[in-house]
């Protein structure tokens, strides 16, 4: 997404708020990794900030990533604008890695934890965003573990069948396994 569509999709939405009543604005910055378009987010959500103080509308944000390109600054600059933080990560070592691996094929399970790490000592809480599937559903309780050991909340996402995974039958998995 351009800056001046997303400027203009803020506005639409301030717009809509205003029109519709409402007093709150909730925005996530998510789709492809938008961690790795830090300078837009950072500035449209400045942007937003600025378009609903005009508007007398209180402005809530998440940033959802797979949590491998957050570094110290961004969690920085996500902490100073209150943007609160989604992570994916969907097991402990293999059980992640099997569904994360990098573009190029690597694992990412290491580069996740030391992020959620990151951002527990930058003072900002991630939730961690769990997707079951049957590549990782008998490694489920790790990850849970992983999270209350550092009191985050998570929630669960259950794998669903669609065009796009259809060649993926792993991803399945029996209710019984579940």
């Amino acid at each position: 997404m351009t800056r001046d569509v997303a400027r203009d999709s803020v506005d639409a939405l301030v717009r809509s708020a205003v029109r519709h009543g409402f007093r709150t604005l909730r925005l996530k910055y998510a789709g492809g990794e938008a961690s790795m378009n830090a300078a837009v987010v950072v500035e449209l959500h400045d942007y937003a900030l600025a378009r609903c103080a005009d508007a007398g509308i209180t402005l809530s944000a998440v940033l959802l990533s797979n949590g491998v390109a957050i570094n110290d600054h961004l969690a920085g600059e996500l902490k100073a604008r209150d943007i609160r933080v989604m992570i994916s990560l969907d097991g402990i070592g293999a059980a992640h890695d099997i569904q994360r691996p990098t573009v190029g094929g690597k694992p990412s399970s290491a580069m996740v934890t030391r992020t959620v790490d990151r951002l527990i000592a930058a003072g900002l809480s991630p939730h961690i965003s769990i997707t079951i599937t049957g590549r990782n559903v008998d490694a489920v309780a790790g990850v849970v573990r992983f999270a209350l050991e550092r009191e985050l909340t998570f929630s669960f996402n259950f794998f669903r069948d669609n065009d796009c995974a259809a060649t993926f039958t792993d991803l399945q998995y029996e209710e019984q396994t579940m």
